[in-house]
């Protein structure tokens, strides 16, 4: 999604050229990263691009979900829609956070990662 997201910057001529170039440079690239850029590309608001990501995450979670269990596209739109003040609440507050408070320590997430690994069966392959 990183790949596809830096060609349509290409493309549409989302910020300056050597900043595109450099962009072009990481291989792989992640989503995030892209998505940072352009935001700050396209002078995003803050908030609003915080809330567009969350929900991109969110709505992605759903269409997983909706293949592992059999809810029907109507029920995943409820849960999106459900979910579009909290999402906006966690954006708000996502941006109260300082540097200072920040961090990704997270020990148990790569013990959890390692164990899906090699797991009997997985619903997707990744």
């Amino acid at each position: 999604m990183g790949w596809s997201l830096v060609s349509l910057c290409d493309s549409l001529e989302w910020g300056k050229l050597a900043q595109r170039t450099v962009l072009r440079t990481i291989k792989p690239i992640a989503l995030p990263t892209v998505f940072a850029f352009v935001t700050s590309a396209r002078e995003a608001d803050p908030e609003a691009s915080l809330i567009a990501y969350a929900f991109n995450w969110v709505e992605n979670q759903v269409a997983a979900a909706l293949k592992a269990v059999p809810l029907g596209q109507l029920a995943g739109q409820r849960i999106l829609f459900g979910l579009h003040e909290a999402i906006a609440t966690a954006a708000a507050g996502a941006l109260q956070v300082g540097p200072d408070d920040l961090s990704t320590f997270a020990p148990l997430l790569g013990i959890l990662s390692a164990r899906h690994e090699s797991q009997y069966s997985r619903l997707f392959r990744s």
